[in-house]
């Protein structure tokens, strides 16, 4: 039977295959004739004897991309697996062209391209005495197992893209990949209580990810406004992580790259020591809270030293890192009668690599130390601290003579202080939300008296509100999370009242969003930490604060963070300054 002359060029789609090269149909001819095509690249003729149509299509190969990175190997590698997946039998002895319309031969216009769709070698004629209803057979399990291999094709491309996707993903936390952290963990948190999912154990897996730098990363630049200084010493934002998550300063390259633009290291103490007993640390999921009696356990300030040291050498390496801003949290040991000793070491030995230095006087798990917060004592903690970074300083310009080193212009030198200033650290103390009045006016005299730089308001509470519905709100330790909230930000607006607004406050406790850290900044607060919720919500939290604290700045119409430190004050200020006076 001819095929109708004229048509244009063709592809054969289907049982053959289709042509590996473009051509063009010169003329079509009954059985026992050859159908000549004129490809671009070559000659090709196609043998047509009782009236079948016989051809052999090249195997395709697979696609190589060039360079060298990862995801170019990946995608080369990629190409040559599906090449490799099984392929359906082909029909070995070719197809009747009275069937063309069943078979779906499609003759394309002349302008069309013919390509390699498959590995299929069509090659001999059928017998003279060949079965249609065997030919019919054969075409039909050839059309089922090519709709099986574009299932298979489209199930390997649609996992492999989704991987590719979840590898991305899952290194931005500004993806919607983290949005569901939050959700799914909350359904899973009650039951994740023991072995591996134990909330200490669980922690020690978190902290080994960080460790190797397998955590997301914050892409996001930050806005003008978000930007903090606080005494020559620059924040690209006011949200930070607070001191307890990387306890033994094991990973503050990573956790900065997350998005905090801040963190504290510690408590750190002299010397090792294991702290309390397990279990020493309760997630309160129903309350969205925590609660912890670690005991200040440490691994010392050896060993903190060489972890800050091998920071120190990378940081300025990474521009994530580079902009962030160190604080090393200081506590003492357990067992030490020397408090003011305790503290001395600590700075001697990690004052050189911190922006600021903390000191710990409030953690309900170390027996006295609280104690430590009364007029007195904090007057001489105060005094013995300052008195050893007056002795680094010494160290720090001792070292720079000696090598000659300079700042260069409106950079730091950083022979010594290996920090963002390539000075001495700031130095602030920690305080507790459970103080009377009477002691945070004594806290607050002491503070000015001594020309301290801040305080960071403020540290777990011992307290239990009524409203707490988890069956571990009874266990002994420091509560934290949610509900502390309101409890700290009284606390930081107290603090700010007491001081004028002339010491800086780093308010932290309960911050789950940019409502709760504006709340905190409105109530005298520069810089705000979170940590709890970082537990709760996911490695998304740190982005998530930030861009609805961005929000609402431009919502309530401040120009930066800092016209509203302490909005909330000079409101009250100004509403008695116009408030109208009776006779």
């Amino acid at each position: 039977m001819p095929l109708p002359a004229g048509f244009g060029l063709a592809r054969l789609v289907a049982v053959t295959g289709r042509i590996p090269s473009a051509g063009r149909l010169v003329d079509g001819k009954a059985a026992g004739s050859t159908l000549s095509l004129s490809p671009a690249r070559k000659g090709l003729s196609l043998p047509l004897e009782r009236g079948f149509l016989a051809c052999r299509v090249w195997r395709p190969q697979p696609a190589v991309f060039a360079g060298s990175s990862g995801v170019r190997r990946l995608l080369s590698a990629a190409s040559a697996g599906v090449l490799a997946l099984p392929q359906p039998k082909t029909v070995a002895s070719g197809v009747p062209v009275v069937a063309a319309a069943r078979l779906q031969v499609r003759l394309l216009s002349a302008t069309g391209t013919a390509r390699v769709a498959g590995r299929h070698d069509l090659s001999g004629l059928p017998p003279k005495d060949a079965d249609p209803e065997e030919i019919e057979r054969l075409i039909a399990n050839r059309a089922k197992g090519e709709r099986r291999t574009n299932r298979r094709l489209f199930g390997v491309i649609l996992l492999l893209g989704t991987g590719v996707y979840l590898f991305n993903a899952a290194g931005d936390v500004s993806t919607q990949l983290y949005a569901l952290y939050e959700p799914v963990m909350s359904t899973l948190f009650p039951f994740l209580t023991a072995g591996p999912f134990d909330p200490e154990t669980a922690h020690h897996y978190a902290m080994e990810l960080a460790k190797r730098g397998w955590l997301p990363v914050d892409y996001d630049r930050e806005e003008a406004a978000m930007n903090v200084d606080i005494k020559g010493l620059k924040f690209v934002s006011p949200i930070g992580l607070a001191a307890g998550f990387d306890k033994h300063a094991e990973a503050p390259a990573a956790l900065m790259r997350m998005g905090f633009s801040f963190l504290e290291v510690g408590s750190i103490t002299p010397e090792p020591q294991p702290g309390n007993p397990k279990p020493r640390l309760f997630r309160l999921p129903e309350d969205r809270s925590i609660i912890n009696r670690f005991g200040f356990n440490s691994k010392g300030v050896e060993y903190a030293e060489q972890q800050l040291s091998a920071f120190a050498e990378a940081r300025w390496k990474d521009p994530f890192t580079a902009g962030g801003v160190l604080g090393v949290n200081i506590g003492k040991n357990k067992t030490s009668e020397d408090a003011v000793g305790d503290i001395r070491k600590g700075i001697s030995k990690l004052g050189r690599f911190a922006d600021f230095l903390v000191v710990n006087l409030s953690s309900p798990n170390t027996p006295g130390l609280r104690s430590l917060q009364q007029k007195s004592h904090l007057a001489s903690i105060i005094d013995g601290a300052k008195a050893e970074l007056d002795a680094l300083d010494k160290e720090a310009k001792a070292v720079v003579e000696k090598v000659g080193a300079q700042a260069d212009a409106g950079s730091p030198s950083r022979a010594f202080y290996v920090n963002q200033t390539g000075k001495r650290p700031l130095f602030f103390v920690k305080i507790a939300p459970d103080l009377t009045m009477e002691e945070k006016q004594s806290i607050a005299e002491v503070a000015l008296e001594k020309k301290l730089d801040g305080l960071v308001v403020s540290n777990t509470t011992i307290q239990r509100p009524d409203t707490l519905k988890s069956s571990h709100k009874t266990e002994t330790g420091g509560l934290s999370g949610r509900a502390l909230k309101d409890m700290s930000t009284a606390c930081v607006s107290d603090m700010y009242k007491l001081t004028d607004g002339k010491l800086v406050i780093i308010a932290t406790g309960g911050v789950e969003s940019g409502r709760d850290a504006l709340d905190k900044i409105e109530a005298g607060a520069s810089l705000v930490e979170i940590y709890s919720s970082m537990i709760f919500a996911g490695p998304q939290i740190a982005r998530r604060v930030k861009n609805e604290l961005y929000s609402l700045l431009n919502e309530k119409g401040y120009k930066d963070v800092a016209a509203a430190v302490g909005r909330k004050h000079r409101v009250v200020q100004e509403k008695k300054l116009h408030a109208p006076k009776f006779d």
